[in-house]
């Protein structure tokens, strides 16, 4: 069934090797930001006893670095991709072939996600080795949890790109909410253990949550033993709910085009 889409993932995946600069390009920007994030988080230990909300300097040196390394592998141009496919008409053709749009989307995504893992952060983490003291995750559910947080953030991608079909082709003002959400709900700006409890409160019931903060936590021991299963559950959950959401959008949204169409 997913042959089909096999050359969709290997178009995507030879695209970005032909833009190679701009991945190197990426990779010093990052860099430059790990390098001030250093230095401001060493700023802010050096002013504290040395422990802050359970993290120490180096600790917190680590999940910083997996937050890039995160959104390197969540970030997608796909929403800007369906974008320009409803505004220029692109999007007919996949209509009347034999194939699913939304899994189209998908297999673009793990195509350009494969090259931005050989091209962007395994030279990072090879770095980030020697400079960060990056280690080996404290449990192997750092994996199936990472995989798990793919699918709820391509989904919600996913569901903003439709919103293409219903603003005219426009989305910069959805994106822009989504990605300042999602940035701020899932860890990504700071830890989640930062927050005030009514904050906190608030970030328990999104879906973000398990985005950054599920895996970042699985990774550095702070969820381990019996809270794994839990917390890997939450994230089926919403892995569970975004598919679901998609699924419901994209059949409103097809009905809508042929409507239109008519």
């Amino acid at each position: 069934m997913f042959s089909r889409y096999y050359g969709v993932l290997l178009i995507k995946f030879r695209e970005a090797f032909a833009y190679r600069f701009n991945y190197f390009v990426k990779i010093a920007s990052n860099f430059i930001s790990l390098l001030i994030i250093w230095f401001i988080w060493k700023a802010i230990f050096a002013a504290s006893t040395g422990v802050m909300a359970g993290f120490t300097f180096d600790s917190m040196m680590i999940y910083m670095s997996l937050i890039i390394v995160l959104n390197w592998l969540f970030s997608s141009f796909e929403e800007h991709t369906m974008e320009f496919e409803v505004r220029s008409g692109a999007i007919a053709m996949y209509l009347i072939k034999p194939i699913s749009y939304p899994i189209t989307c998908f297999f673009r995504g793990i195509g350009s996600r494969i090259s931005t893992l050989i091209l962007q952060i395994s030279p990072f983490l090879l770095t980030a080795i020697f400079l960060v003291k990056l280690t080996w995750p404290v449990s192997w559910w750092f994996f199936p949890s990472v995989l798990l947080s793919y699918l709820i953030s391509f989904n919600l991608i996913f569901m903003t790109g439709l919103w293409a079909f219903y603003s005219s082709g426009h989305i910069w003002g959805i994106r822009l909410s989504r990605q300042l959400m999602q940035n701020i709900f899932s860890g990504a700006l700071i830890p989640l253990a930062f927050f005030p409890l009514w904050l906190m409160d608030i970030a328990n019931v999104l879906p973000f949550i398990a985005i950054i903060h599920i895996p970042v936590s699985i990774y550095l021991g702070a969820i381990s033993g019996t809270t794994i299963l839990p917390s890997v559950g939450l994230q089926i959950f919403w892995v569970l709910v975004m598919s679901g959401l998609s699924y419901l959008l994209w059949a409103k949204t097809r009905k809508k085009i042929f409507v239109q169409g008519g």
